[in-house]
């Protein structure tokens, strides 16, 4: 990212106009499978790039790219920077081929922002699901192959721990 935000700043600073006529969208890999949501380290390292690249100098703004079934686990950990920076927003997706999310989680993730005065700044581009039986179907779908691509993870992390430990114990 280093290397691309250089490239990125070095155009908008040849020319002061592009300033006020772009910002940047930041985000992360996720996997709308995992059990886990972002945490305070996602939006910590997320800062310190915004911050180290004087980003907010540069630009409009900063939008946030979140993933809603990833958010909807845990949003607390956005609210920091969200108050702290006022030029963040916060865009929630699903992605391309991601079944529709349901409208509960939806409106979870609102009612969090509005609790705490930010709702302002966050946005969405979600597919819904149609109704609540579909919505309740979509999220269980997603959670039970969730529940498949966690158990490979582990397990992978798990036999290439091993295989690394007996390489270890046949070098010595």
């Amino acid at each position: 990212s280093d290397e691309f935000m250089k490239i990125c700043l070095q155009f908008l600073k040849q020319d002061l106009r592009r300033q006020k006529q772009c910002a940047f969208s930041l985000g992360w890999k996720s996997d709308c499978r995992s059990f886990t949501g972002y945490t305070k380290n996602d939006i910590k390292k997320i800062k310190d790039i915004i911050q180290s690249n004087d980003l907010l100098s540069y630009s409009q703004g900063v939008v946030l790219a979140a993933n809603a079934r990833v958010l909807v686990r845990d949003p607390h950990p956005f609210d920091s920077i969200l108050k702290e920076i006022p030029e963040i927003q916060l865009l929630v997706w699903t992605g391309t081929g991601e079944p529709p999310i349901s409208a509960g989680k939806i409106k979870k993730i609102k009612n969090h922002f509005q609790e705490i005065n930010c709702m302002h700044q966050v946005g969405f581009d979600c597919q819904i699901a149609e109704s609540f039986l579909s919505g309740l179907l979509y999220d269980s779908a997603v959670e039970i192959a969730g529940l498949l691509w966690n158990a490979q993870h582990y397990l992978e992390q798990k036999i290439n721990s091993m295989r690394y430990n007996t390489k270890i114990l046949k070098n010595k």
